[in-house]
Formats: structure tokens, C-alpha cells, sequence
């Protein structure tokens, strides 16, 4: 039923867990019903054990990806493709140095000709690898030798809940005794490694707290050698490169004409959702990559791949993957699950916020009501190092509330009360009340915090995402965001 008073005069209970069934006898019948619904949507790998997850009160769900081979480079150079940029690398092989590969066959100096094609369950989801090895360096003329495909992450039911799921992925690309190469999708003047509050966007290794060094932020930096970079101080997102699929376009990850790895994809991710235990409020987020090179290349490439909730903070898993290229063939590529998010994550997604500035942040609120709970609070927390790190960031309020009431002036007055609340809790955590910009913002009603739908090709149901008065949808624009700028002013850039 929809009710079409303000948001005060619904029945829903602030901090309520949105769901669509209110019989707890439903119980296990409900659960597989759920399972094999969700397994339609976004696949038919592993059925049993998903089944048995949901009994476990966690679950996941993917499919296996076949679709038709391609080269997908043909220049005759060394190059390196991350987050779609492709880079000219030397083609040495270090002679002086020696570097452990991580993987079990870290060891080994053949050939390891098999694809990374598997499921890895978390405690949070599942995620699906789908990763071509393409062996091209030997032929006349060369073509790509490297990996093509996708890496994508199914939330389980019990999961926390987020409108946006998104991948983040770091990047680590060495020549193989251990030296950075540098990537053409970062100018050299900020590639350096450093510590937090040095100048550049590389980490560096620090063993006191498990960081290791040479990881960056897998987005465009700089798009090609002829571009202009990303501004120091700009929004540039840490996401990995976002190209969504044009419309009416289906296929994980978008589409492209023939990867190597899949049915359809783009260089780049399709974010994912889960807004209830539902499938029909699940959808997969992925990303589709081609690290790689052409020609007889002697690198190691090492990635982090992290799906995270962009508006809750919440980090749901890891997949840490790479290989290596010896002589231009493919060897040692590996992938391992992990939980949550580990130290050189952090620290490579932090150096990434220093140089540009902050992602906005959002703070969700229960219904009808202006206070901040515990849990959003804790955001403000792990602000509070950045805003220290980085003295000349503002930060820019904007309340909203859903769209029950609609245009009202309830509404109106409970969005600027929301604001008004995330502004008293900076400020009793440290924050200079001169680093919040005036005036805050209350915007009233909205929906664009669950504006994707999507298509129903990585799970989820497009016309349960469509519905904007559902109370799955309606939890996610009871927000706050808050959007930073300017960042601090980095060392400044002598060259690409």
C-alpha cells in the first residue's frame, strides 16, 4: 500500500531493516525460493553450495562466463593496459635483483598455461573470476599476451546493504627484480612511493603495518601520454575506470565487441546494489580488465580488487590476482580471496584522496527522523585523519529525505535538519566549523540514490529498482552527502 503523507505520518519505524516478508514462519522455504530465484538471475555455478550458504545465513550466487577469444592489442611495443590505458614499458629483464611472485607457483619458471576461472566465496558474497590467459607474444607478429576478462561480486543474503556496489582496484607493476615501471596512466611526477602526506600516489612498503609498496589506484590518471592529467585537487574517482553499458546494451560489465573473457563487456565496471535480502534488490558489481602487454615483455603485474559499498563504507571482500610475463609469456598467475580490505589498500586509497580529494560521503537516517546513529557516526571517524592530513579540504553539506510526502515542507525542513545534525557531529570530532561550508543545504525529496535500476543481467529485478516508493529503495535518499574541496596542495607537477 502507499501511503502519500509525509514521511512523519508512515508506520515505518526509524532504524527499521527493509524487507518484503513479514512472516517468520516463511523461514526455509523462503530461503530456497530466494536461492534458486537468485540463481536464475545471475547464474548456475555452484547451486548446492549456494543452497547451503543461506542455510549457514550467508549465500552467493554466479555463473561462469564463455564467450569468443580475441586479441584485443596489435601494436608491435610493449604496452600495459590498466583501468583502459595502454602504456609503453622497456622490455629488460633485471639481472642484479630477485622478487618472490606471490601464488602457488611462485616457485616455478614455466609456463602456467590455465585461465583464473573460479568461484571464491567470502563471508560477504562470492566472487566470480573469469580471467583468459592469452599467450600472442610468439607469434608473427606479436600479438597480447596477458589476461582478459572479468572479476565480478555477488553480495550474499545476510550482507550488509548498499545502494552502490562498486570495485576498487589497486595496481602494482614491476619490472621482475622488483622496480617500478612506470605506467603511461600516471604522469612520473606523482608515481613516486611515499608515505601518507608525501607527494605522488604509489605506497610504500611498511612492514610496522603490513603495507607493501608500488600499489596505486587503477583509474586514469592521466588517460593516454597526449592527455592532460587529472588535476591535483580534482574528483577524480578512485573507482576503476567507469564505463557503464549504453542503453538497452546487456552483458556483464557493459559491451564491447569480442573479449576474450565473457559475453560482453567494456574496460571498466558495472556497480552492483543490495538493497534487501531479496533477489530481486541483488545485482552483481563488476569489472572487466586486459592487463597485458605486446611483444616479449618481462613484467609482474599485481592487483587488489575490492568491492566496497559506495555510500555505506562497507568493504565486502578482496580478490588479490597477477601474473607474471617472462620473455612475453604468462606464468604464475594466481588469485586468492581475502576478507575485507587489507593494509596496502587502505593506505594506496588514502595516498589517492591526499593527492586529488575525498569521494563524497554519505550518512543514511532512519525514517522520519534527523539523528545520526552510532554506526553513521563512525564515519566521521575515519575522516577525521584525512581532514587532519589535509588542512585546506571544506567540506559541503546536503540533506534529503524520500519521496513519501513528497514536495512538502516537512520534508524540506527534515532534509536541512539531517544536514544540520552531520554538522554538529564534525564538529564535536574536531572539526573547524570554518571547514563546513555555509549554508548547509536541505534539498527535500529524492530519489537518485537508487536512480540504477539496472538491467537485470547481473542479478536484481529492474522493475523492483524502478519502484521509487518501496521502502528497499526509500532506506538509501534518507541521506546526508557530504562533498569535498579542495584537497591539499601537493608537490607541485614538473612533467608527464
Amino acid at each position: 500500500m502507499h501511503e502519500h503523507g509525509p514521511e512523519s505520518q508512515a508506520t515505518e519505524k526509524p532504524g527499521q531493516r527493509a524487507a518484503t516478508r513479514s512472516s517468520a514462519d516463511d523461514g526455509a522455504s523462503e530461503a530456497v525460493r530466494d536461492a534458486l530465484r537468485l540463481q536464475r538471475l545471475v547464474g548456475n555455478r555452484a547451486v548446492s553450495s549456494l543452497l547451503g550458504s543461506l542455510r549457514a545465513g550467508a549465500a552467493g550466487a554466479g555463473r561462469s562466463f564463455a564467450g569468443p577469444s580475441s586479441d584485443v592489442l596489435s601494436r608491435a611495443v610493449t604496452v600495459e593496459t590498466t583501468a583502459d590505458a595502454v602504456v609503453e614499458v622497456p622490455t629488460r629483464e633485471s639481472a642484479t635483483r630477485t622478487r618472490a611472485v606471490p601464488g602457488p607457483a611462485a616457485a616455478s619458471h614455466l609456463p602456467v598455461q590455465r585461465d583464473l576461472a573460479q568461484s571464491m566465496p567470502v563471508s560477504a558474497g562470492v566472487f566470480e573470476a573469469d580471467m583468459r590467459t592469452r599467450q600472442g607474444a610468439a607469434s608473427t607478429p606479436p600479438t597480447f599476451s596477458g589476461l582478459d576478462g572479468f572479476i565480478r561480486f555477488v553480495p550474499a543474503v545476510g550482507a550488509p546493504n548498499s545502494s552502490k556496489i562498486v570495485m576498487i582496484q589497486i595496481v602494482k607493476l614491476t619490472d621482475l627484480g622488483g622496480a617500478d615501471e612506470r605506467s603511461q596512466s600516471i604522469p612520473a611526477s606523482r608515481g613516486a612511493r611515499g608515505a601518507l602526506g608525501q607527494p605522488g600516489v604509489r605506497t610504500q612498503d611498511d612492514a610496522s603495518r603490513g603495507v607493501e609498496g608500488g600499489f596505486f589506484t587503477d583509474v586514469h590518471h592521466q588517460a593516454n601520454p597526449s592527455a592532460t592529467p587529472a588535476a591535483a585537487g580534482s574528483a577524480l574517482s578512485p573507482n576503476f575506470n567507469f564505463q557503464p553499458a549504453g542503453a538497452g546494451v546487456t552483458g556483464v560489465a557493459g559491451s564491447t565487441p569480442t573479449p576474450a573473457g565473457g559475453t560482453g563487456g567494456v574496460v571498466g565496471q558495472t556497480p552492483g546494489f543490495k538493497r534487501s535480502d531479496d533477489a530481486a534488490d541483488i545485482r552483481s558489481a563488476a569489472l572487466f580488465d586486459t592487463p597485458g602487454s605486446v611483444g616479449r615483455a618481462n613484467l609482474i603485474f599485481e592487483f587488489e580488487s575490492v568491492a566496497k559499498g559506495e555510500d555505506t563504507q562497507v568493504v565486502y571482500g578482496t580478490v588479490r590476482w597477477g601474473f607474471t610475463l617472462r620473455n612475453g609469456v604468462v606464468e604464475n598467475d594466481h588469485i586468492t580471496p581475502l576478507e575485507g580490505a587489507s593494509a596496502t589498500f587502505v593506505e594506496a586509497l588514502e595516498r589517492h584522496r591526499d593527492f586529488y580529494v575525498h569521494e563524497p560521503v554519505t550518512f543514511h537516517f532512519p525514517f522520519a527522523s534527523a539523528e545520526l546513529s552510532t554506526v553513521e557516526s563512525a564515519k566521521i571517524d575515519e575522516l577525521i585523519p584525512y581532514m587532519t592530513r589535509n588542512p585546506r579540504a571544506q567540506i559541503s553539506l546536503e540533506g534529503f529525505a524520500d519521496i513519501r510526502g513528497g514536495a512538502s515542507r516537512f520534508n524540506t525542513e527534515l532534509s536541512l535538519r539531517r544536514a544540520q545534525a552531520v554538522r554538529a557531529e564534525l564538529i564535536v570530532k574536531g572539526v573547524d566549523p570554518a571547514r563546513i561550508s555555509s549554508p548547509l543545504v536541505g534539498s527535500g525529496i529524492s530519489t537518485d540514490s537508487t536512480a540504477d535500476a539496472g538491467t537485470g543481467d547481473q542479478g536484481g529485478d529492474a522493475a523492483a529498482a524502478r519502484d521509487r516508493d518501496r521502502a528497499e529503495n526509500r532506506q538509501f535518499n534518507r541521506r546526508v552527502v557530504a562533498t569535498f574541496s579542495p584537497a591539499a596542495a601537493p608537490a607541485p607537477a614538473v612533467g608527464p
